[in-house]
C-alpha cells in the first residue's frame, strides 16, 4: 500500500491540532467550533464543520509543495449535510481565490447561473492562467457518506466516487511548481465560502494511486 505524505485519520477528542499520522509533521488547525461526533460506521471520532466558520488550515510546506506539482491524489470520505442549496461551497485547495495560482481544488456547486446541479468540480490551473476542470453533475445524489478522490497522473485529471471513475479532462500547459497558499479543508485560502459536511479519513499522496488501492483503502475504513 502506498503510504501517504499526510494522513489525518481521526478527529482529536479535544484541542486545536489535528495531527498528520503520516510522520511527516503536516499537523493542521482546527478553525472554529466543529462539532466532533463518532461516525457509527467507522467507530471513531469525525469533524463536523458547519459551513459558517470551521475549517482546517495546513500551514504550506516544501512537502505539500512538491507532491502538488506532480502526480498526486487526495482521497477522503465526505458527508455534505445539505444539497439543493443553489450556491457554491469550498471543499478543500491549496489555492487563493485571489490569485490564479491553482495547485489543486475541489469544491461543490449547485448553481442554476451555472446550470450545475450538487456537482464536484476537481480543478487545477496552468501558469498561463487556464482552468481544467473535471466536472460531475449530481455527484451527491443525498446526504450520505462519499469516497471523494481526485488524481492526477501525467496530465490526465480524474474525479473519482466511492472508487469509480466519474469525470476526468486532459491538463495542458505548464503546472505550477509552487504557491505559497495553505492547505485548507472547507474554506479557501482566503474567499471563504464555507462547506457543512463531516469529514474523514483525508489523505494526499506523492502518486497516483490505483483504482484498486482506493478500494482497499475503502474497504478497510468500515468497522468490523
Amino acid at each position: 500500500m502506498t503510504k501517504p505524505i499526510l494522513s489525518y485519520t481521526r478527529a482529536p477528542a479535544t484541542g486545536s491540532t489535528i495531527f498528520d499520522q503520516s510522520g511527516n509533521g503536516n499537523h493542521g488547525t482546527i478553525n472554529g467550533s466543529p462539532n466532533r461526533q463518532k461516525n457509527s460506521f467507522m467507530g471513531e471520532l469525525v469533524l463536523d464543520l458547519d459551513g459558517v466558520d470551521d475549517y482546517i488550515r495546513t500551514p504550506d510546506s516544501t512537502t505539500l509543495n512538491n507532491i502538488f506539482s506532480g502526480d498526486f491524489t487526495v482521497c477522503f470520505w465526505m458527508k455534505k449535510k445539505t444539497i439543493n442549496t443553489n450556491s457554491f461551497d469550498n471543499v478543500t485547495m491549496k489555492y487563493d481565490a485571489a490569485s490564479t495560482d491553482d495547485m489543486f481544488r475541489l469544491f461543490f456547486d449547485d448553481r442554476s447561473t451555472q446550470s450545475r446541479s450538487n456537482a464536484l468540480l476537481f480543478i487545477m490551473s496552468n501558469t498561463s492562467s487556464q482552468f481544467f476542470l473535471a466536472t460531475k453533475q449530481d455527484y451527491f445524489e443525498n446526504t450520505g457518506w462519499y469516497y471523494v478522490c481526485a488524481r492526477i497522473i501525467g496530465n490526465e485529471m480524474t474525479l473519482w466516487r466511492n472508487c469509480e471513475q466519474v469525470a476526468n479532462v486532459t491538463f495542458t500547459g505548464t503546472r505550477h511548481s509552487s504557491n505559497a497558499y495553505d492547505l485548507t479543508i472547507g474554506t479557501a485560502d482566503t474567499a471563504p465560502n464555507f462547506t457543512d459536511m463531516v469529514f474523514d479519513k483525508y489523505k494526499v499522496y506523492d502518486s497516483g494511486i490505483s483504482q484498486e488501492e482506493m478500494k482497499k483503502n475503502y474497504k478497510s475504513t468500515f468497522r468490523q
